[in-house]
């Protein structure tokens, strides 16, 4: 290895230092002369400390490598390696609770593999990622870090190491699909708008030229529908009772392997190919973060229902959106149903359009998901991918980086904070806009346009439902919030994941303060423009405190927080710099 890729920090450690010490008390900021150091408790009087390199107010700080344990009062002192600073910190039940033996163990062998697929990715494809025109898909899969407040954002519980090399993104996952047939019996779909789900699947397989006769030749037969699979997961259904019955009754039939290749996107499960018309997006069987990333239908529905009142906006509703944010719809879904007629969750497929295809590329645009661009950045002395890129520009445009870093942040705002606030706050769309939902579109390196995906993470308040009436009774809908649910769940999305995630990669070029005083003023604004619900922009802007999600917590518990009764619990209360800048 070079000088130039010798690792500044462990970005991997990073995540879950940082997810401990945004919710445990115990674990704090400690000056020690000039310096500053990580202190987190481990019982038996004695410390685990890591030199702080860069601090944010959001909490999303950047760490030496080097971790030493030792007595609480200095006397002593020896280094050790973060797996046994894991050790440690999970074998202090005052820090983390009480948690058997055997959580324990699951807990840090998923900690230790995230760490390693970190790595192994990183060291294979990270360097250099600053001076690119970032194409979709390249950002897409150069996500070597994953969520940065998590202790194990790159486990994948069940995959073996063969295949999470197979399947991840960030280690370039490219694969042809497994195609099926299967009667109008056991496959049920819906969609918006005069166009069937049969239809999207048609123009799917019209899209892919390479795709044999044997599969064409179902176009033609009545009663049949032909449908792709994402392959790993095509064989976890077909390893299920209700799907092998059909296969035995001659209802689902293999197709196997054939057509173009698809790529894995950050999010794993969702696929992209630059010739097709449509994204796909799956059930996927594994833990991936805080839950198995099964799809079910009534998040699927929630894509068709968000379609079809975008096909109801009337010119100056959609005057709202269509200048600084665009909305990847998903007007149709499919899946497979049991002998009773229920939707079998591992077999979903969401079609989800593609504005990112090659024959639509332009040569001075870039695309890129916000959280490849927030990543530290390991090679080099800058906070993230997005201060190098900076800097590249400011050498670039012979001004200095400050003076382009507050242009990004304020662009930054512009496109996207404000419009997907602007939804929430005059339409009832509350889009669950985090790091990883957020495609950010650039000119010259400066944003120009977001894209919001992910429709299953929408919600719609009683506004919505009086602006749309199609919808129907807010009582008939499990997506329906109230105003104490979008204060809980929105602004920990859009302002603590995505704003302040951004605020924290510019944090080595320009003082935070000024970024959190440019956001607070947009919002102000916003507010003082009198929209039809202002409660959610008043919480924003006058509570002390935002609810932000426990990841650590709720990871180190082993919670599913798709399944668990009530996901409140895994909320805590966050001091929120936005009230504090105005004072």
């Amino acid at each position: 290895m070079n000088p130039s890729q010798a690792r500044t920090t462990d970005v991997a450690a990073n995540c879950f230092f940082n997810g401990l010490y945004r919710e445990s008390r115990l674990a704090s900021i400690v000056a020690v002369g000039e310096d500053r150091f990580l202190t987190i408790p481990i019982g038996s009087n004695s410390d685990i400390r890591v030199k702080v390199l860069r601090m944010s107010k959001t909490g999303m700080n950047c760490y030496s490598s080097t971790i030493v344990r030792g007595d609480s009062e200095g006397k002593w002192w020896e280094f050790i390696t973060f797996e046994r600073a894991v050790e440690c910190i999970v074998s202090n039940a005052e820090l983390v609770g009480d948690i058997s033996a055997s959580q324990k163990s699951a807990f840090l062998d998923a900690v230790m593999e995230s760490h390693r697929n970190t790595w192994v990715a990183l060291d294979r494809y990270g360097h250099h990622q600053d001076d690119k025109m970032w194409q979709f898909l390249e950002a897409e899969q150069s996500l070597f870090i994953g969520h940065s407040m998590h202790p194990a954002p790159k486990s994948r519980s069940n995959l073996s190491v063969e295949l999470s090399q197979q399947l991840s993104p960030e280690l370039k996952a490219s694969f042809c699909l497994r195609w099926f047939a299967a009667s109008d019996d056991i496959m049920v779909g819906d969609s918006a708008g005069t166009e069937s789900w049969q239809d999207y699947l048609l123009k799917l397989r019209q899209s892919d030229s390479s795709l044999p006769d044997e599969i064409h030749e179902y176009d033609h037969h009545q009663g049949w529908n032909v449908f792709p699979m994402h392959p790993w997961q095509a064989e976890q259904m077909l390893a299920l009772s209700n799907i092998q019955a059909h296969v035995k009754s001659g209802q689902l039939v293999d197709l196997g392997f054939a057509g173009q290749s698809w790529s894995a996107t950050s999010s794993t499960r969702a696929l992209f190919n630059p010739d097709s018309p449509f994204m796909l997006k799956y059930s996927l069987s594994v833990k991936l973060t805080n839950s198995i990333r099964l799809l079910s239908e009534k998040e699927v529905k929630r894509g068709v229902a968000l379609a079809s009142i975008c096909e109801h906006l009337t010119p100056s509703q959609n005057e709202l959106i269509s200048h600084e944010l665009r909305i990847l719809q998903e007007p149709a879904y499919m899946g497979l149903v049991d002998g009773d007629g229920l939707i079998i969750d591992e077999s979903l497929l969401t079609i989800r359009e593609n504005p990112f295809r090659a024959s639509l590329e332009c040569a001075h645009r870039s695309q890129a998901v916000l959280a490849t661009l927030c990543q530290q950045t390991p090679y080099s002395s800058d906070s993230s991918v997005l201060s190098s890129m900076i800097h590249t520009q400011s050498k670039r445009k012979k001004v200095s980086p400050e003076s382009v870093a507050l242009e990004w942040f304020e662009r930054f705002c512009d496109k996207v904070v404000l419009p997907i606030f602007t939804l929430q706050s005059q339409l009832g769309i509350v889009l669950l806009a985090h790091q990883q939902n957020i495609v950010v579109e650039m000119e010259e390196g400066l944003p120009t346009q977001s894209y919001f995906r992910d429709c299953q993470g929408v919600g719609l308040t009683k506004l919505a439902f009086s602006l749309f009436p199609h919808l129907g009774s807010p009582t008939e809908t499990d997506n329906y919030w109230n105003d104490d649910k979008v204060n809980r769940y929105f602004p920990y999305y859009l302002i603590i994941n995505s704003a302040y995630g951004v605020i924290a990669s510019l944090s080595s070029l320009v003082d935070e303060d000024q970024l959190f005083m440019i956001l607070r003023l947009r919002l102000l604004a916003l507010y003082e423009s009198n929209p039809a619900d202002h409660e959610c922009l008043k919480y924003v802007l006058t509570s002390p405190n935002l609810c932000c999600k426990g990841n650590f917590f709720c990871y180190l518990h082993g919670l599913n927080e798709n399944s668990i009764p009530d996901p409140s619990i895994i909320y805590f209360d966050l001091n929120n710099p936005l009230v504090e800048t105005q004072e």
